[in-house]
């Protein structure tokens, strides 16, 4: 809690206790103030954009009118307010309930050994102008938020999770999709473990480096946790907003530059066919490609913008930082970068984009996917050229959602997908895991912001501090594995270490199903699938 929480929370209480003493000294006094200070402490909240304090400002504010326009109270100072005592305390637990389902607490400290530094650039890609809803002379705007390992006697102040710029355009737009847009504002109140613009730490060797990519509408500081976990541990890490189809982004110089409008009226008139959940795999596979033939002959927006220009910003923002061409406040970082040997990581649809920049782009060591489909669609049955980690939310709750059949097996979205079909349930294969009781949004810091039950509907019922203990373990256990050849055995030591939620994904259908045709029903499913990614290229050409 902040002093606002507090201050509001005890005074509500100081009044119920008082209300029900009614012999008390000076007892209409201190129910005066009591509620006054509760409505003053209201109005600090929301100052502060901790909007769950206006229940108890208005609470305070009701109370307050009954308080001064009841009848005078009885002589008899023997007799309990019964009825208005019990509705009193109940008011009061109510304005707790809000501000207790929704915690504001510093981010968990990171593990490693070092401090940790942030820092936010743009960089400008003047060879695409008038994507998404910019002007048709207007470059591709690109924020890039890095956190790294910073040195410990040099450091700036703690940043905020949102700064207050970022707490009225990027926090309400992430709001505003989930139909209430200062849903996440608050969190400008949640200190992060990273200083700002601080002096990348001293060494001789440079930053493993990593890039990562945020779910479709959302932000760069999604994964905040999970990012200053890595930068703890020596790694330098490079977060882009993906202009117009993230949140509303706000430049270091004060632009702020808002969602495409067209994003969720685009989203939500593309309904392509549903998952199969059958339990033979090439009736899975002909789901699969219905919903990219869709796709293709709707040339949805997903498709046709988001898929090439995603890519297009990975790329444009890795060819940039590996020439050194930033602004000056980052290029001691980045002279401090390994750009040659990148893992690539991305939530969502980042997640998409990190396994389609891994899959054609030979700077990338390794890529993790974390609960993303695969929109992309050149590695479906192909091999991947570099390790790659297939994260998954509990498939189980997934075919909950899409209504699967009862008994249905658990089958994975992008289970056709980052490896050969001669090659799935090998070692050549991706490794996929899942973890238990934990939904898609679940993989970002917002299960630090709810507390059960209310955010089981949307994260999952998985406890949040285990959930980022999850995302941390594995992500940097993956990573030192392909990046720097640490003696780790992934996945097995990390299974070991979470063996409650955290789950391998097996899909032994596939390999049975393909075992058992014919070398023509092979030809013909790979003839099928060649046909659709040449027709997707087609598209994504014309967009570019």
């Amino acid at each position: 809690m902040i002093p606002s929480d507090i201050l509001l929370i005890a005074s509500l209480f100081v009044f119920v206790f008082a209300w029900w003493r009614r012999g008390m000294e000076r007892r209409e006094l201190i129910l005066r103030v009591a509620l006054v200070v509760a409505l003053l402490a209201s109005c600090w909240g929301l100052y502060l954009d901790r909007w769950q304090a206006g229940l108890g400002g208005l609470i305070a504010l009701g109370l307050l009118l009954v308080v001064f326009f009841r009848r005078p109270p009885s002589p008899d100072l023997k007799k309990l307010p019964v009825i208005s005592g019990s509705v009193f305390a109940v008011l009061a637990v109510l304005a707790f309930g809000l501000i207790y389902l929704f915690p504001i607490r510093d981010l968990p400290k990171p593990e490693g050994p070092h401090s940790v530094g942030v820092l936010s650039f743009e960089l400008q890609d003047q060879s695409r102008k008038g994507l998404f809803a910019a002007g048709p002379d207007e470059p591709r705007r690109l924020l890039v938020r890095a956190w790294y390992p910073a040195e410990p006697g040099e450091l700036g102040r703690r940043a905020k999770y949102f700064s207050r710029d970022e707490a009225k355009s990027t926090a309400r737009g992430i709001g505003s999709q989930l139909g209430f847009p200062p849903l996440l504002a608050f969190a400008r109140n949640v200190k992060t473990n990273s200083h700002l613009d601080s002096r990348p730490l001293s060494s001789p060797d440079p930053f493993p480096t990593v890039i990562f990519s945020h779910g479709y509408g959302a932000f760069s500081q999604q994964n905040t946790a999970l990012m200053e976990h890595l930068a703890s541990h020596g790694y330098a890490v490079y977060s882009i907003q993906h202009t117009y189809d993230s949140s509303p982004t706000a430049f270091p110089g004060g632009d702020v530059v808002d969602v495409d409008p067209a994003l969720l009226d685009d989203i939500n008139a593309e309904q392509p066919p549903e998952f199969s959940f059958e339990s033979n795999a090439g009736e899975r596979l002909a789901a699969r490609l219905a919903v990219q033939e869709f796709n293709i002959e709707r040339q949805t927006r997903i498709l046709k913008l988001s898929t090439p220009i995603w890519l297009q910003d990975q790329v444009f923002v890795v060819d940039q930082l590996e020439a050194g061409s930033v602004p000056e406040t980052a290029r001691s970082l980045v002279a401090k970068s390994r750009f040659d040997r990148i893992g690539v990581v991305g939530m969502s649809f980042g997640g998409s984009t990190a396994g389609g920049f891994c899959f054609e782009d030979d700077r990338c060591a390794a890529g993790a996917n974390m609960d993303g489909l695969d929109f992309h669609f050149q590695p479906l049955d192909q091999r991947m050229p570099v390790p790659f980690l297939m994260l998954h939310s509990d498939m189980s709750l997934f075919g909950e959602f899409f209504d699967a059949p009862e008994g249905a097996g658990t089958y994975a979205f992008n289970e056709f997908s980052y490896a050969s079909f001669d090659d799935i349930g090998t070692p050549n294969d991706a490794v996929r895991l899942q973890v238990k009781d934990l939904m898609h949004m679940g993989f970002s810091d917002f299960s630090l912001f709810m507390r059960r039950p209310l955010r089981n509907p949307l994260l999952g019922a998985a406890p949040s501090d285990a959930i980022i203990e999850i995302q941390n373990d594995v992500m940097l256990d993956f990573l030192d594995q392909t990046l720097r050849s640490t003696n780790r055995r992934f996945p097995d030591d990390v299974l070991g270490e979470h063996v409650d939620l955290l789950l391998p994904l097996d899909s032994p259908t596939i390999s049975d199903w393909w075992s058992a045709l014919s070398q023509e029903g092979r030809d013909d499913v790979r003839r099928e699938i060649a046909a659709l990614k040449a027709r997707q290229a087609e598209v994504e050409v014309t967009a570019r």
